[in-house]
């Protein structure tokens, strides 16, 4: 797993560009499907966005508690993070691909990995991942546009643009990333 920043040499960036571009390598959980499928993107209620509603509001006043208040809000949020979890990996809806564990650099802009199967420039499709090892297992799940795909030894390397991002889930990616990022740090410092 590595950390890296991704600047272009000469261009002066603002502080958005940066959180955007700042990209990670790490292990994920990826399931696809194209939005064009009979399935295409649920109309039901998604469990996932009230979550990400709910630990954005637990941790705006998360500050004004007392010590008691902010144990009892972060045991809820754990809580609602593992039944929402526990939720998502239990969909049955057939349109989505079976989940694979792989390695990903992912950005609060995309996603870029390697695949079995080429997927189509310009093509629209539903990303949903997770991250592997600490952290929250509740997955991000955005419509796409795949912007790269080229052919590499054992299959495709696929670059997706993320298209839907509201601005919680954006905060909840860039929160994890930058999690990622700590923990690689840590590790890196213990080995020295």
């Amino acid at each position: 797993m590595s950390t890296t920043p991704t600047p272009v040499p000469g261009e002066k960036k603002t502080a958005a560009d940066r959180r955007d571009n700042y990209r990670v390598d790490t292990a994920v959980r990826v399931r696809l499907r194209s939005v064009e499928t009979p399935g295409g993107k649920s109309k039901g209620a998604d469990p996932v966005a009230a979550f990400e509603e709910l630990a954005l509001a637990a941790a705006r006043y998360r500050k004004d508690l007392s010590n008691a208040g902010r144990l009892f809000v972060d045991r809820v949020v754990d809580t609602l993070d593992s039944l929402t979890a526990s939720l998502a990996e239990k969909n049955t809806d057939h349109a989505w691909g079976a989940p694979r564990d792989l390695e990903a650099n992912v950005s609060a802009a995309g996603i870029g990995f390697t695949w079995s199967e080429e997927l189509a420039v310009g093509s629209t499709v539903e990303v949903e991942f997770s991250f592997a090892g600490e952290g929250s297992s509740v997955p991000f799940t955005f419509l796409g546009e795949v912007r790269r795909s080229i052919a590499v030894d054992g299959g495709w390397n696929i670059g997706v643009a993320f298209q839907d991002l509201t601005q919680v889930s954006q905060q909840r990616l860039i929160r994890q990333i930058y999690d990622v990022q700590r923990l690689d740090l840590r590790g890196r410092a213990s080995t020295s």
